[in-house]
């Protein structure tokens, strides 16, 4: 054993995400049919969050708060899907909206790729860690 091996080996660093990203969806509906399409994931910019955000209250058709926790869940995927969904198929756009695993497996999906955008080191280490990625200073503030 060579005591000079034995020093930690470097972490690969994990390249960086891109905003607009390919998603391969296979899906199965419940009429039996087999769907297979790869679609882009493009994370929204500061219009897109805003456009998410007006679409939510125009699909809650009322107060927010009066709505049921899986309405809320439900209505903001929705949005984001919308959105974050570079001209999805047909029977994307039909089946999200009707089966909760699709829309909610696809909602996952697209926050994961979200965030990694943002953090492309997410998850890379469990020994570092997390370091902000905005420094704002002023002496006058201090």
């Amino acid at each position: 054993m060579d005591l000079r091996n034995l020093v930690p080996e470097e972490e690969a660093v994990k390249p960086l995400v891109k905003r607009e990203l390919p998603l391969i969806i296979t899906y199965h509906d419940p009429e039996g049919e087999k769907h297979q399409d790869t679609v882009i994931s493009r994370v929204p910019d500061g219009d897109g969050k805003l456009l998410i955000d007006r679409k939510m209250a125009l699909l809650a058709g009322g107060a927010w708060e009066n709505l049921s926790p899986i309405s809320k869940l439900r209505i903001e995927a929705i949005a984001v899907l919308s959105v974050q969904l570079v001209n999805p198929p047909e029977w994307l756009n039909k089946w999200a909206v009707i089966d909760d695993e699709l829309l909610f497996d696809l909602r996952e999906q697209l926050g994961k790729h979200a965030s990694l955008y943002f953090r492309p080191n997410l998850g890379q280490s469990q020994n570092d860690s997390e370091v902000s990625r905005v420094a704002i200073y002023s002496k006058e503030l201090t």
